[in-house]
């Protein structure tokens, strides 16, 4: 509760210096608000969100999609409001058609704003209806309908896809599917591009507790690994010490064990 009035204070001030303009930091503050909003579905964050969206100048595709998905997530927690599938889909054909926008959204942007991971009993719908969608793997939570509703191969298939999500990927192949192979796979992406500090630290407590040791991975094969991960991240020691020094620890460590 302390921490919604604090990101409801800190958005209203954000509010009133962006009453024309699109601002993103305000736009970030009510996505989380609106989150962290879902059990309780305060009426005092729904209508903040609502004052914001309606009240600020979009002037890009992008800024207006964005908020049309304001609106769809203020919408599913206002009192009274069809919260099925069929007709968040109508509201938002509905804003896209009045958002005059220069371009059609891409079908990952459009799906994204069909979809709500939380919204249990949207997943049925959003999978058939993704499916008819050309282009649909790329849109990134399109792993994640799937593996709500027990599609795990396809999960996994569709992370990688997108080339999203490495930590799911690793935990779907050890957990789902019984596929070390794959896991490992699926956590050499992390040294392909440099990733968040925290999607990298699941990735390596996967890798650690499920696959250090294990007959189906081979020894060379976790030494490159950690290899190249501690070659890959090493250097972002000199950013942000405290949060990497850890992890570094951690890959280095394992990698004396090979």
């Amino acid at each position: 509760m302390k921490k919604t009035l604090v990101t409801l204070a800190l958005v209203a001030v954000g509010i009133a210096a962006f009453a024309v303009e699109f601002d993103w930091q305000t736009n970030i503050a009510l996505n989380r608000a609106l989150n962290d909003n879902r059990a309780k579905q305060d009426p005092a964050v729904v209508a903040q969100a609502m004052e914001y969206a309606d009240g600020v100048t979009a002037r890009t595709d992008q800024e207006k999609i964005s908020l049309i998905a304001i609106r769809r997530t203020a919408r599913t927690q206002t009192a009274g409001a069809d919260r099925s599938w069929k007709a968040n889909k109508e509201f938002v054909d509905a804003q896209l058609a009045a958002a005059q926008l220069t371009k059609p959204p891409t079908v990952p942007q459009y799906l994204g704003l069909l979809y709500l991971w939380h919204m249990e009993e949207w997943y049925k719908d959003m999978y058939a209806f993704m499916k008819t969608q050309t282009g649909y793997e790329k849109w990134s939570d399109a792993g994640h309908c799937a593996y709500m509703l027990g599609y795990y191969e396809e999960a996994y298939n569709l992370y990688t896809a997108a080339e999203v999500f490495p930590d799911r990927c690793v935990d779907i192949a050890c957990s789902r599917l019984d596929a070390p192979g794959r896991a490992l796979e699926a956590a050499n992406r992390i040294t392909k591009r440099i990733y968040d500090v925290n999607t990298v630290t699941r990735v390596l407590n996967t890798v650690t507790n499920r696959l250090a040791g294990n007959e189906a991975v081979s020894a060379a094969d976790m030494k490159a690994f950690y290899l190249n991960v501690n070659r890959k991240y090493s250097a972002m020691l000199l950013k942000d010490k405290a949060a990497w020094e850890p992890v570094i620890a951690q890959i280095r460590t394992m990698l004396e064990t090979y």
